[in-house]
C-alpha cells in the first residue's frame, strides 16, 4: 500500500501539528513497527505554493494501512465516514473511513486510487483552489516538476458537507476530500473493462452516503507491485445499479430534508431567539392541517344574527386566536414558510412601501402562470416598466371613455331583474351570482369592446378555473403536485390553454388592425396596446415594449382582479343596505336628488358623497382581500426584529379594518359617516384604510373597481328597494375573496314611478 502524508501548503506553522504518517514500515524499523512520538517532516514545498493551496500528498511504499493519527483528528474536529472527488471525466470516486478506539483508518479505495494515477515514489499532489467549493490537482515530482499524466488532468474535490456547516468547519472537512471509494474495479493499463460508477458532476450534500468497494486479495508476501492489487472480480451490476439509485435518490431527498425540515428549524429558532412568539413548526405541512380544522369548526357554526359585522373570528379563526394568544406580531408556519403576522398599521406601512426593496410579492409560479401573472406580480424593473405602460389605461380621461360600457352592462342588469319581477312587482334573487355575471360583462367589454362575445368565453373560463384554482391551493407546497396528473390539474391546463389561445387570436388581429392605420379604440386592450407601442424610458427614449406573451398575462389579470374584486364588492354593499334601511334609503336620496331617473353621467359620479362613504364603510367591513402578503428575500429589520430572507408577512386588511384601538369602540358598527371628512381621518391612523393595498403597489384598477362600483349601485337604486330574503343566513367566509358562504338572497321591489 501507499502511505500518504498530509499538510497544508499556505501555512507552514500548522505543518508538523497535521502530519499524516502510516504505521507503515520505516527503514531501520522493521515492516510493521507504528513511528511514535512527533511525524517527521515532509521535505520542502515546491516554488508555486500559494495561499490557493490547501495541502499535498507525497507518496512512498508501504507494507502497512493508512492510519490518521489522533492528532490530525482532533485538529480537525471530525472525519467523515465518506469522502468524494470528481474526476474531470465526471466520475465521482468515493473512499471510506472507519475508527477503531481513537484511531481512524482509511481502509479500502486508496491503493486503487494511487495505482490508477500511476502515483510513483516521492511524488506528490498538490490541491489548488478554484472556489470555494472546488480544488484541481497537480502532480509533481520529487524535483518540484509538474507532470502531465493523460489519466489525471483535473480532478475536482466537492464539499461532502451541507449547507448549514459553518464555511471555516467546511473548508477543513475538504482535506479529507482526497480519497475515494471506487465503484469497481479500475484496471491497470487499460487490460481489463473498466467498472467505474458514473454519477455526474452533481454535488453530494450528505456525508452519509458511500457505497462499499470490493475486497482485494492478499498480496504476496515482498511484493511491491501494486498492479497486483487488481486481480479480485469486477464489482457485480446489481451492485451498481443499486448504488446508482441510492445515489440518485439522495440528492432529492437531501433537498426536501433542507426545505422542509432544516431551513424551518434554522429560521424559526432566529425569530424566537428575538423575542417572537407563535406556534411551533410541524414538519412539511406547517399549520395548514390546524388552519383548515378551524376553519371547518368556524364554518360549521350557526350563522352570525343579522347587522352582525363582527366577522373576523369566523373568516380567520386561526389568526385571530393566534394574535389572540401570542401577541403581533407572532408567527404562525404557511407549510415549511415561517409567516409573521403584523396588525400594527405604521409597520404594515412599512412592508409595502418597501423602502429598501428587501421584500417582495409572494410567488406561486405554477398555480399564478394559470390563474394570471401581471403587474401585479412582477418585481423589479419589470414591474417598473408593466406600470409604466399600463398607468395611462387607466388614467381618469380614459375611465370617463369607458362610462358607456359600464353603463350599458348595467342596464342590461336591471333591464333583466325588471323582466323577472313577479305580479307584485317583486323577485327573489341571489345577487353573488348576478353581480359577478356582471363585473364579467363590463370587464369583457371594456378590455376587448366589439369582441365581446369572444371576452364573454374568457370570463366564462376564468370563473371555472377559478374554482379549480382554490381546489389546489392548500396542497400547492407539496413539491411538484402541480405536475401530477390529476383531473383538477388536467383541467386546469387545458382552460389556460383555451384562454391564451383566444386572447393570442385578439391580439394579433388588433396588432393587424393598428398596423393598417384603425384607430386603438377606447378599450382597455386598445389603450394597452397603444401605450406599449409608443413606450418611453425616463429619458424620453423609445424602448422595447410588452411581448405578446406578457399582454396576454395583463389581459387574464384584468379579468381575475376587475371582476373578483368590484363583484364580492357590490355583492356586500347591497347585503349590508338590506340589513340598514336607513343607510339604502340616504344613498338613494343622494342619487335622485343628482340624476333623477335620468342617465347617469361621470361628472355626477363624482359629486356622490353618501354613495362613495357606504362603499368605503363596506370596504372596511368586508374587504374583498382579506390580508396581503409580502416575502423577504434580503435580510431585514422592523421594529428592532430582524427577519431573515424566506419570512412571509401577513398583513391582515379584515382583522386591522376590526380593531378597535384604531376605529374606536364602534368598530362593528355600520357608520358609513366616519369617513365623511375623507379616509385619513376615519381613524385614529391615516394609514389604517388599505382594502386596495398601499404604498407603490398599490392596485392600478381602484378607480375602475369604485367606478364600476358607483354606476351599477346608482342604477339600481334608482329602480329598485331591496332587502334580506328569509333564505338568506349570514355566513361571510373567504374562498380568494371574502363572500357570502350561502349566497346572498335578495328580495327586490321594483319603485313605482
Amino acid at each position: 500500500m501507499y502511505e500518504a502524508s498530509f499538510a497544508l501548503a499556505n501555512d507552514s506553522t500548522k505543518t508538523e501539528k497535521i502530519m499524516l504518517v502510516s504505521p507503515a514500515e520505516v527503514p531501520g524499523e522493521g515492516p510493521t513497527k507504528k513511528r511514535r512520538g512527533r511525524p517527521a517532516k515532509i521535505g520542502h514545498f515546491h516554488e508555486d505554493a500559494g495561499p490557493n493551496h490547501l495541502l499535498r500528498i507525497i507518496f512512498k511504499p508501504t507494507f502497512g494501512r493508512l492510519m490518521i493519527p489522533k492528532a490530525f483528528v482532533k485538529w480537525f474536529r471530525e472525519i467523515p465516514s465518506n469522502i468524494i472527488v470528481t474526476t474531470n471525466t465526471r466520475c465521482n470516486w468515493m473512499m471510506t473511513t472507519r475508527r477503531e478506539g481513537n484511531d481512524t483508518f482509511i481502509d479500502q479505495g486508496w491503493t486503487t486510487f494511487a495505482i490508477a494515477h500511476q502515483l510513483k515514489v516521492g511524488q506528490f499532489l498538490t490541491f489548488r483552489k478554484v472556489s470555494s467549493l472546488e480544488y484541481s490537482v497537480v502532480i509533481f515530482d520529487h524535483t518540484c516538476t509538474k507532470l502531465n499524466y493523460y489519466r489525471v488532468c483535473k480532478l475536482v474535490c466537492r464539499e461532502l458537507v451541507s449547507s448549514m456547516i459553518s464555511a471555516k468547519f467546511a473548508e477543513t472537512m475538504i482535506v479529507f476530500l482526497l480519497v475515494l471509494l471506487i465503484a469497481g474495479n479500475l484496471t491497470s493499463e487499460g487490460k481489463r473493462p473498466l467498472s467505474i460508477l458514473e454519477l455526474g458532476a452533481q454535488r453530494i450534500t450528505s456525508p452519509r452516503c458511500f457505497l462499499v468497494a470490493p475486497a482485494y486479495p492478499r498480496r504476496k508476501k515482498g511484493s511491491m507491485d501494486p498492479a497486483e492489487l487488481l486481480t479480485g472480480p469486477a464489482l457485480p451490476w446489481s451492485y451498481l445499479a443499486c448504488g446508482l439509485l441510492g445515489l440518485a435518490l439522495l440528492w432529492p431527498a437531501t433537498r426536501l430534508l433542507e426545505q422542509f425540515w432544516r431551513r424551518p428549524r434554522r429560521l424559526e429558532r432566529a425569530l424566537r431567539g428575538q423575542g417572537l412568539g407563535g406556534t411551533r413548526y410541524r414538519f412539511l405541512t406547517g399549520d395548514a392541517m390546524e388552519l383548515g380544522r378551524q376553519n371547518k369548526e368556524a364554518w360549521a357554526k350557526p350563522p352570525l344574527p343579522p347587522r352582525c359585522h363582527d366577522i373576523a373570528a369566523r373568516v380567520m379563526p386561526f389568526l385571530h386566536g393566534a394574535v389572540r394568544e401570542h401577541g403581533a406580531p407572532c408567527m404562525s408556519w404557511f407549510g415549511p414558510v415561517p409567516k409573521v403576522t403584523i396588525t400594527d398599521p405604521r409597520l404594515v406601512r412599512e412592508v409595502l412601501a418597501s423602502k429598501f426593496g428587501h421584500v417582495q410579492k409572494v410567488k406561486f409560479p405554477v398555480l399564478g402562470k394559470l390563474l394570471a401573472l401581471g403587474v401585479a406580480t412582477y418585481e423589479g424593473e419589470k414591474w417598473v416598466k408593466h406600470r409604466r405602460i399600463l398607468n395611462p389605461a387607466f388614467h381618469a380621461e380614459k375611465l370617463k371613455l369607458m362610462l358607456p360600457a359600464f353603463a350599458s352592462c348595467c342596464q342590461e342588469l336591471v333591464g333583466r331583474w325588471t323582466q323577472s319581477l313577479g305580479p307584485d312587482g317583486s323577485w327573489e334573487v341571489d345577487v353573488c351570482s348576478e353581480l359577478q355575471t356582471l363585473t364579467g360583462d363590463v370587464i369583457s367589454r371594456t378590455a376587448f369592446g366589439s369582441s365581446y362575445l369572444q371576452g364573454r368565453r374568457i370570463f366564462q373560463l376564468q370563473s371555472e378555473q377559478i374554482v379549480h384554482f382554490m381546489a389546489a391551493l392548500h396542497k400547492f407546497f407539496i413539491p411538484g403536485y402541480m405536475s401530477f396528473p390529476t383531473k383538477n390539474n388536467r383541467r386546469m391546463h387545458r382552460i389556460n390553454n383555451e384562454i391564451e389561445s383566444i386572447l393570442r387570436n385578439l391580439i394579433a388581429k388588433r396588432m393587424q388592425a393598428i398596423e393598417e392605420g384603425e384607430s386603438t379604440k377606447d378599450d382597455l386592450l386598445g389603450l394597452l396596446l397603444e401605450s406599449n407601442m409608443s413606450d418611453k424610458d425616463a429619458n424620453g427614449q423609445s424602448v422595447k415594449g410588452m411581448s405578446t406573451e406578457e399582454v396576454i398575462e395583463e389581459c387574464k389579470l384584468f379579468y381575475f382582479a376587475g371582476m373578483e374584486t368590484t363583484s364580492a364588492l357590490l355583492t356586500w354593499t347591497m347585503v349590508v343596505l338590506s340589513m340598514h334601511p336607513e343607510w339604502q334609503d340616504r344613498a338613494r336620496e343622494e342619487v335622485l336628488r343628482i340624476f333623477g331617473k335620468h342617465k347617469i353621467d361621470y361628472e355626477g359620479l363624482n359629486r356622490l358623497k353618501t354613495v362613495t362613504m357606504i362603499l368605503y364603510e363596506v370596504l372596511r367591513l368586508y374587504p374583498p382581500v382579506s390580508a396581503f402578503t409580502r416575502q423577504t428575500y434580503k435580510e431585514i429589520e422592523i421594529a428592532g426584529i430582524k427577519y431573515p430572507p424566506g419570512v412571509i408577512f401577513e398583513m391582515p386588511v379584515l382583522y386591522i379594518h376590526h380593531d378597535a384601538d384604531i376605529w374606536g369602540d364602534d368598530v362593528h358598527q355600520f357608520r358609513p359617516d366616519r369617513f365623511a371628512e375623507g379616509i385619513s381621518k376615519a381613524s385614529k391612523d391615516p394609514g389604517a384604510f388599505f382594502p386596495f393595498s398601499w404604498g407603490p403597489r398599490i392596485c392600478i384598477g381602484q378607480n375602475f373597481a369604485l367606478l364600476e362600483a358607483k354606476m351599477a349601485l346608482c342604477m339600481i337604486l334608482q329602480r329598485f328597494e331591496f332587502d334580506l330574503a328569509p333564505e338568506y343566513t349570514h355566513a361571510p367566509h373567504t374562498v380568494l375573496m371574502l363572500r357570502p358562504m350561502h349566497g346572498a338572497q335578495i328580495k327586490l321591489q321594483a319603485i313605482s314611478s
